[in-house]
């Protein structure tokens, strides 16, 4: 379960219902934004290519 405060940099969709719910509403929130497919970010200021350059391996790891 993600908590608002400890949200990570970039966070991936998930198959578990609880946790496609809770992104789903911190993305009607505003807390989070998608910058790819299954992709989100908590990173409201940065570009989405800055984000993804900054946590290219992390990203690929999780793929």
């Amino acid at each position: 379960m993600l908590k608002i405060g400890d949200l990570p940099e970039v966070i991936f969709s998930s198959s578990d219902v609880r946790v496609s719910r809770q992104i789903g509403y911190l993305l009607e929130q505003g807390i989070i934004r998608k910058i790819e497919a299954r992709i989100y970010t908590s990173n409201l200021v940065d570009k989405p290519n800055v984000i993804i350059r900054r946590n290219l391996f992390y990203i690929i790891g999780q793929l």
